[in-house]
C-alpha cells in the first residue's frame, strides 16, 4: 500500500512564500531620514544681501577729506528715529517675503510694507565703447532702487534684517562655547546650544541716513530628540528663532524710539 506524505506541499508552499519575502526585502531602497526645512536659518549664502549694497557703499568711488566732513556735518544736523507708527519696508535678507512672524511682531509697532530681499549682486555692469573710449556704467545700487520705490509709496524708512542660525558646543578645554552655522540636515550629536543671531540696517529713504544694530542674542540649550523624530528638532529650532525675533524687535524700538 503506497504512503502519502501529506507534509510536502505545506513545506513547498512555506518555502516559496519565505523565498518570496526575500527578494521584496532586498529589492526595496533603503530609507534616509527626512528632515523638513526650518525656512530662512539664514546661512545660505548666494543670495544673501551684502552691507555694500543695503548701505550703498561703492568700494569703486573715489572719496576725499572733504567728502567725509560735508557727511558729518549733515549727520549733526539731522537726528536719526525711529518712532512708533512709521511707515517702514521690511526686508530680510536672501529671502523673497520676510519670515511671517517677524512680519507680525513688527505690525505690532510699525506700518508694514514687505520687499524681496534677494541680492542683485550678480547684475554687472554695463560697458560702453564711444569713439575709442570704454566707458563702465555701474547700475543703479539695490537701496537706492528700493528708496525711489518707497518714497512714491510714501514709506518713512527701509529695515534690512539678517538671521543666522548656529549650533554650539562646549570646548572642554578652554570652557568656551564654540559656534558653527546651520541650514538645515541632520543636527551633529555634539550640539549642546542653539541661537539665532539678528542685525538690522535701517535706512532713512529721504536722506539715506543709515544705522546699522545687532541685537543680544539668546542661547539656549539644545534638547536631543528621540529617535527618529525630526519634528522635535524642527519645533526647538523655530521658537529660538521666533524668540530671537521677538527679542531683536524689543530691543531695536528700544535702541531707536
Amino acid at each position: 500500500m503506497r504512503q502519502h506524505n501529506y507534509w510536502q506541499p505545506l513545506f513547498t508552499l512555506l518555502s516559496l512564500v519565505l523565498f518570496s519575502l526575500i527578494l521584496t526585502g532586498c529589492s526595496s531602497p533603503t530609507k534616509r531620514p527626512f528632515y523638513p526645512r526650518v525656512e530662512n536659518l539664514g546661512n545660505s549664502q548666494n543670495m544673501q544681501l551684502t552691507e555694500h549694497e543695503v548701505l550703498d557703499i561703492d568700494l569703486n568711488q573715489e572719496i576725499s577729506e572733504e567728502d567725509i566732513r560735508r557727511a558729518v556735518e549733515i549727520a549733526k544736523s539731522q537726528v536719526f528715529k525711529l518712532t512708533p507708527k512709521s511707515k517702514i519696508v521690511l526686508v530680510q535678507s536672501g529671502a523673497t517675503v520676510p519670515d511671517t512672524t517677524m512680519q507680525e511682531i513688527m505690525m505690532k509697532h510699525y506700518r508694514v510694507s514687505v520687499y524681496s530681499g534677494i541680492s542683485q549682486a550678480k547684475n554687472t555692469p554695463k560697458v560702453i565703447k564711444k569713439n575709442d573710449q570704454t566707458t563702465v556704467t555701474s547700475n543703479n545700487s539695490f537701496i537706492r532702487k528700493l528708496r525711489l520705490a518707497s518714497a512714491r509709496a510714501k514709506q518713512d524708512k527701509i529695515i534690512v534684517y539678517w538671521g543666522k542660525m548656529e549650533l554650539g558646543r562646549l570646548d572642554r578645554e578652554s570652557k568656551t562655547r564654540v559656534w558653527e552655522g546651520y541650514n538645515g540636515g541632520s543636527i551633529p550629536s555634539s550640539t549642546e546650544y542653539l541661537r539665532y543671531l539678528v542685525r538690522f540696517a535701517i535706512v532713512d529713504v529721504n536722506s539715506g541716513m543709515w544705522a546699522m544694530y545687532s541685537s543680544i542674542n539668546k542661547e539656549e540649550p539644545y534638547k536631543r530628540r528621540s529617535i527618529n523624530s525630526t519634528s522635535e528638532d524642527i519645533a526647538q529650532l523655530t521658537k529660538v528663532k521666533d524668540d530671537a525675533y521677538l527679542l531683536s524687535v524689543e530691543n531695536l524700538l528700544a535702541q531707536f524710539e
